[in-house]
């Protein structure tokens, strides 16, 4: 049961930050808040922490 929920979570986690990333990138692109580059380094960063969060859930799943 507690292997399924870290998968879940996995899931879930990958989903959010994706969006979060996507939305981040297209807001402040959209309103000019950010240069272009600082917009994607801010993207990417997001998306880099989305995954290593992934990873770490998925790494406390194959340890249970």
């Amino acid at each position: 049961m507690r292997a399924r929920r870290n998968i879940e979570d996995a899931i879930t986690l990958l989903i959010v930050g994706v969006t979060l990333a996507l939305v981040t990138y297209g807001i402040s692109l959209s309103i000019g808040s950010l240069p272009e580059a600082t917009a994607r380094s801010v993207r990417d960063l997001i998306l880099v922490l989305t995954f290593l969060a992934v990873a770490l859930r998925l790494l406390e799943y194959g340890r249970n």
